[in-house]
């Protein structure tokens, strides 16, 4: 099951402009209206030229995404209390995946509450679903599409995620509905849109032809502890976060990642889950670390009630710096002799080729070729 968020007047409300109508567009085309201005008939999508024939007085205001870098960020932020990730569609939508959840719905719906900018939301068990699902929404609301069934042949083809050249084309063949689009026998279809009639035929009968690919946030690693019943005790959760920690520091060692931003987050049995982020100052990649890490975290938050699961996030990772890997970690000589090789190399070509001597070329003082002659000498240890 996915849930497609889509926030309205996500971009006119970064105006901050509430005397008169505010319309965003990008380009030539409405990338947003406000409320006032959807009430006189502009929406997105809809062409300048239209719009300003529609509003006598509004305020137009030009595009720029760095205008909106942080205020995409903190409401993204509020879905991570639901899920580890997801799939952004602008800064205004994304994807949510809410198959672990019992009760998706409720979930949705009090997120929408805190979110605001008129968030809907759609669901579905695919995204293109989910996404045809919110357009039906009202703002606040929710729409949950049924499982996949016979109810799917009345939906219109214009809802499919298709090119408009491949949706003209349905249109001009007569085909209006999923049902008559099914009902093609699959040469006839393959005759008239070639190697796109396969997916044609997959997004018909409800799934998607693509596979969830989550950007938000960015290089980030999730782990998660179930707790049935609920448990307040110290020892459990101490417990968890130890496997929590280990685990995230795996996920980390096999991408060589090391990590300042953790997030916490702790799931109750009817409340919505609570988030808490933090940024050490020094990177983490060690389970004992990020162990120490969460347990910091889970001291200030100081729950009152029963947990029932723990999720641990590693947050906008990054590569770990080089250093030179232990000798007697590798497995064989010649792992030794090449990492030997390549360090010589390195510093050569820094220091020059003098700068590396074995240790029997090396220049000794006069002291020192006395004490080792009179060692010789008497046998002295």
């Amino acid at each position: 099951m996915y849930a497609y968020v889509v926030l309205d007047t996500f971009y006119s409300s970064q105006a901050g402009l509430t005397d008169q109508p505010c319309v965003v567009l990008r380009g030539t085309e409405v990338l947003c209206a406000d409320e006032m201005a959807q009430r006189q008939g502009v929406h997105r999508g809809m062409h300048r030229t239209e719009a300003r024939s529609l509003l006598s007085n509004a305020h137009w205001v030009d595009y720029k995404a760095l205008d909106y870098e942080t205020p995409q960020e903190e409401w993204l932020n509020m879905t991570l209390e639901l899920v580890d990730q997801v799939q952004t569609h602008g800064e205004h939508a994304c994807w949510l995946p809410m198959h672990s959840h019992a009760q998706p719905q409720d979930l949705v719906e009090a997120l929408l509450a805190r979110v605001g900018y008129g968030a809907r939301a759609g669901m579905g068990s695919s995204r293109w679903l989910a996404q045809w699902a919110s357009r039906l929404s009202a703002p606040g609301a929710v729409t949950v599409m049924p499982r996949l069934g016979p109810w799917l042949n009345e939906l219109p083809v214009s809802a499919l995620p298709l090119e408009a050249a491949l949706l003209d084309r349905c249109k001009h063949l007569g085909l209006h509905t999923l049902g008559q689009l099914l009902a093609v026998p699959m040469a006839q279809l393959r005759g008239q849109f070639g190697k796109q009639s396969a997916a044609i035929m997959a997004l018909a009968r409800g799934y998607d032809v693509s596979v969830f690919a989550p950007d938000y946030p960015p290089n980030s690693y999730s782990c998660r502890v179930d707790l049935p019943g609920g448990t307040e005790d110290r020892l459990a959760l101490d417990e968890a976060l130890t496997n929590l920690g280990a685990q995230l520091a795996e996920r980390l060692a096999e991408d060589d990642a090391e990590v300042r931003d953790v997030a916490l987050i702790l799931e109750w049995s009817e409340a919505a889950p609570s988030r808490h982020e933090r940024r050490f100052a020094r990177p983490m990649r060690r389970g004992a670390s990020l162990t120490l890490a969460a347990r910091m975290m889970l001291d200030h938050a100081a729950p009152q009630e029963p947990i029932w699961g723990i999720r641990l996030q590693a947050l906008r990772t990054e590569r770990t710096r080089s250093t030179q890997p232990a000798f007697e970690t590798m497995q064989s000589p010649k792992d030794r002799d090449v990492h030997v090789r390549r360090a010589v190399r390195s510093l050569s070509s820094l220091f020059g080729d003098d700068a590396l001597r074995p240790a029997s070329a090396m220049p000794t003082t006069r002291r020192q070729r006395v004490l080792r002659a009179w060692k010789d000498a008497i046998g002295w240890q």
